[in-house]
């Protein structure tokens, strides 16, 4: 933000900068290690007299001293340049508030220098007891230098106090400071091992050359506990985020922690192998080999330790995106572009998006991300998004899989990043052909008001269902539950709950067909768990299939009435925007194998499930069979709204209608009653994302099902002031009733907004209330929820959900309404005051 990027496109800077430390790292735990190996191995040849050895350590020296000095004295300044261009604010951080200690290292590093010179060019020109003087003295430069290092290096992952005081001494002896050093010390004697191994199967000498063999494997076998130990101390002593991190949030370093140890132990083994086996071609590959291991083995705690600091290059103090966090107010509220002093974008238009969101790509991805190359490609990481989903992804960025720091910027912003990587790199959009909506005719049955002995009132409960059981993911089963009413129409119309058989059966011939039984609580019938679906046919899509309904005398078989009711079903669940794919039907609907594909796999990296071998293996991954209520883990409609919401933040009904198939321009448009037409949106019921999530997380919590805890932390309200004002509701059970906005006197309502008004309990919601009389159900009347009447169906106008009102009355609207009371009652009543609806006092 305060520095000029370098544009690395294929090389991300932060696989640049491992690939030089790393090797440099391995050199350095070398250069320490190996000082005390060749004084005391220069010890043991004066105290045995030995000029084969003393010759061993001779050229093992000038091994050392190019090994050292020059590829670690280059890779070293490679480092410094590499974390100056590529990582300036840490850098600049780090060299500023630990000016003293760097320069402390500094002269250490020079005494190693100035003793390892003379060490080696006053080999033999200078008295034996001065000589090994020197190397003492350069192991303890050596040594100091490891201190110093240590102490700055480990507060970028464990800072403490230093966080707030800034003070060197605080930061320094931080809580990692001591097991770190015990577990470096114990690498670099090891490290000293395997070098050694380089020069001493060379020596000429036979018996010199076991001897100085065997006491490689020494320097390797005797430190492993000390690291082994260090290491499970090192771990143990992190802070709890940072051990989090490395043990469980991070998907790579689990396996690491695991490999640490036993590439150790391989590490001995074949050491002990080279110590056995004599030919020396045999020798050499094995020497080389424990070498490759011994990198690998200090890669592994460099990648654990940079893990550990996810998502912070200096843990609490500044992001891996180079974002100091006490700027991220600043750059939240005035975007990243305005921010960052190198841009040559400051505002985004319609022309420059894309350069726009190239910009902001430097600035926040680079450090990890390269666009191509090995490690962390931007291209493979995102190859599933649409635009859509790509700005969902960055917008739960941080929030819940702590290992990437959030989006920093304006809603602007981070919509041109997620258009540069979609459009900009992949040269995708989201523009997509318009839904594949067909004109559905609708034949209403006839009524003859003068004469007709009954009405048959018939519905669905659920106006908007989604139907998503495609191939090996079943996250919404098939099952409407339909209901009737058959009333004998008289003065005082009655409600006929026996003697009667009531059939349904789907119009076109495709679909179940079964009888309705009676339900005496609830004086209607009904058919539970249908399983209407919306594809009647192989690869075709209707959301709205007719069910016609009968009732026949069950004594006679007289045909006493017959209606329809529209059933609704949608496979328009666009989860392929997020995770890929394209739709399994070709007119916008169902999830395809590709899709399901990618939602098992990140379910197993998150959750550590096998939901991809089992789908492989032919097993269907019902989602509500874990997340049924009755365990410790979140209820599904808590879950899947809780994990989600997290992604799709002040969005308001956009939100609901990137999943449920309510969008006005989608392929469904279920969201299609009066009140769609009076204005509102999902969002006057169920409140905002983040909202309709909290509550329900609420009720998790309080049903002890702890791990709704972590769902809500991120979560920000936006109907309320804090999440605890929202009231915790049970999925499925607690809605707001009708009399939140009606007072059945007054129309239109004088406030459409319901969200934290909840029923107690499901008796009370309007799919099962019924009027003040306990005798008419009010979906009868009204129709289903979601396309009360008067409903507009895109599929089929004015008619498809409204067949009864015009069946009955000729008119869209509530049956019984506008003074139609005629339609159950022979004699005419005045509608001026409510007959069914609770009456205000």
């Amino acid at each position: 933000m305060e520095y000029p990027v370098w544009w690395t496109p294929f090389l991300s800077g932060g696989l640049v900068i491992a690939i030089i430390a790393i090797v440099h790292v391995f050199i350095a735990h070398f250069a320490v290690g190996g000082g005390f190996y060749l004084v005391l191995t220069e010890m043991k040849a004066v105290r045995e007299k030995s000029d084969h050895i003393l010759d061993h350590v001779r050229s093992h020296t000038r091994f050392f001293l190019l090994t050292t000095m020059v590829a670690g004295g280059l890779t070293g300044v490679g480092i410094w340049f590499t974390i100056s261009v590529l990582s300036p604010t840490v850098t600049s951080t780090l060299t500023h508030s630990f000016a003293f200690g760097w320069a402390a290292e500094w002269a250490f590093f020079l005494g190693e220098i100035a003793a390892l010179l003379v060490y080696h060019y006053y080999f033999d020109s200078m008295p034996r007891k001065a000589h090994i003087k020197v190397g003492w003295v350069y192991a303890f430069f050596a040594f100091m230098s490891l201190v110093v290092i240590n102490g700055i290096i480990t507060v970028m992952l464990t800072p403490g106090k230093w966080a707030q005081t800034h003070l060197f001494w605080d930061g320094f002896f931080n809580v990692s400071f001591w097991p770190s050093l015990s577990l470096r010390f114990a690498l670099c004697l090891m490290f000293a091992g395997l070098f050694a191994f380089v020069t001493a199967i060379r020596i000429p000498h036979e018996e010199t050359r076991e001897r100085m063999v065997r006491r490689a494997a020494m320097w390797v076998g005797l430190p492993f506990a000390a690291a082994a130990l260090s290491g499970i101390w090192y771990l143990l002593i992190l802070p709890d985020p940072q051990q989090s991190m490395v043990m469980e949030r991070s998907t790579q370093t689990p396996h690491l922690v695991q490999a640490f140890i036993p590439l150790g132990i391989v590490i001995l083994v074949l050491s002990l192998a080279i110590a056995w086996f004599r030919p020396l071609s045999v020798r050499r590959p094995l020497v080389w080999l424990v070498l490759a291991l011994g990198l690998a083995q200090i890669g592994v705690f460099e990648w654990v330790r940079e893990a550990g600091r996810r998502p912070y290059l200096l843990y609490g103090h500044t992001y891996s995106s180079s974002i100091r966090v006490e700027d991220v107010p600043r750059v939240l509220s005035e975007g990243i572009l305005k921010t960052a002093r190198w841009t040559h974008i400051k505002e985004i238009t319609e022309d420059n998006v894309l350069e726009a969101g190239k910009e902001i790509y430097k600035l926040q991805c680079m450090t990890c991300h390269g666009i191509t190359g090995p490690m962390l490609s931007i291209l493979d990481k995102t190859e599933k998004f649409s635009v859509y989903g790509m700005d969902s992804q960055l917008d739960g960025q941080g929030k819940l899989r702590l290992h990437m720091p959030p989006f920093l910027g304006t809603v602007e912003e981070r919509r041109a990043l997620a258009a540069y990587i979609v459009t900009g790199l992949h040269g995708r959009t989201d523009e997509t052909a318009p839904p594949a909506i067909r004109t559905l005719q609708t034949a209403i049955p006839s009524f003859d008001r003068e004469t007709a002995p009954y009405v048959l009132l018939a519905w669905s409960t659920r106006g908007m269902h989604s139907v998503v059981e495609d191939g090996a993911l079943n996250l919404a089963p098939a099952g409407s539950d339909l209901r009737c009413q058959l009333v004998r129409r008289d003065s005082t119309p009655e409600i006929i709950t026996s003697g009667v058989t009531i059939t349904y059966r789907p119009e076109d011939g495709h679909g179940p067909q079964g009888t309705f039984a009676a339900n005496d609580d609830m004086r209607a019938h009904e058919a539970l768990n249908v399983a209407v679906t919306p594809y009647p046919q192989p690869d075709t899509f209707n959301p709205y299939p007719v069910y016609i309904v009968e009732a026949r005398d069950e004594a006679t078989g007289a045909l006493l009435a017959v209606t329809k009711t529209v059933v609704a079903a949608s496979g328009e669940v666009a989860c392929n925007r997020c995770h890929g794919g394209q739709w399994a039907v070709e007119d916008m609907s169902g999830i395809s194998k590709a899709t399901q594909n990618d939602i098992f796999a990140v379910h197993d990296k998150i959750q550590g499930t096998d939901f991809t071998a089992q789908a492989a293996a032919g097993e269907v991954i019902r989602c509500q069979s874990c997340h049924d209520g009755n365990s410790d883990i979140p209820e599904f409609s808590a879950a899947i709204h809780g994990w989600h919401a997290s992604y799709l933040t002040g969005r308001d009904a956009d939100a609901c209608n990137g999943c449920h198939p309510s969008a006005p321009d989608g392929a469904t448009q279920s969201f299609r009653g009066i009140h769609n037409m009076m204005g509102l949106t999902c969002t006057n019921c169920h409140g905002h994302m983040e909202d309709h999530a909290i509550g329900l997380l609420r009720n998790e919590i309080e049903q002890e099902r702890y791990a709704a805890r972590a769902l809500m932390e991120p979560l920000k309200p936006q109907q309320a002031a804090s999440a605890a004002e929202i009231p915790p509701r049970e999925a499925w059970t607690q809605l707001p009733p009708c009399s939140t906005c009606h007072d059945f006197m007054q129309s239109p309502p004088p406030d459409p907004s319901a969200f934290g008004q909840w029923t107690a309990s499901s008796a009370d919601l309007f799919s099962n209330g019924h009027d003040y009389m306990a005798a008419m159900m009010c979906q009868a009347c009204h129709g289903a929820t979601h396309a009360v009447y008067m409903a507009d169906n895109a599929w089929g106008g004015m008619e498809r959900d409204n067949i009864q009102p015009l069946q009955y009355q000729q008119m869209a609207g509530p049956v019984g309404g506008a003074n139609n009371c005629g339609v159950c009652h022979t004699r005419e009543l005045d509608m001026s005051e409510s007959a069914h609806h609770p009456i205000p006092q």
